[in-house]
């Protein structure tokens, strides 16, 4: 039973994660927006937006989406090693 699950979470997550990478936004440059603009920061995984920080942020920047953070989680995130996250 805890198989079938994880498989059909594994299934869902990766159609979801292929939806994702196919409808990509269009990234911000950083560089251009005027001094004191929040800079966005875009998933490893899939491209989506990860993280919206403050110019002068001090804490990490995400690296992953909340979904691709959940999959990972799970270890169903084959393609992103912890070095990534």
């Amino acid at each position: 039973m805890v198989d079938r699950i994880r498989q059909q979470v594994l299934d869902k997550g990766e159609a979801q994660l292929a939806e994702r990478k196919t409808h990509r936004p269009t990234p911000i440059d950083n560089s251009a927006l005027p001094a004191g603009s929040p800079m966005t920061f875009y998933c490893v995984a899939c491209g989506a937006v990860a993280d919206i920080k403050p110019e002068e942020y001090l804490f990490p920047v995400r690296k992953l989406c909340s979904e691709c953070e959940g999959l990972a989680n799970l270890k169903l995130l084959r393609h992103v090693d912890e070095a990534q996250r």
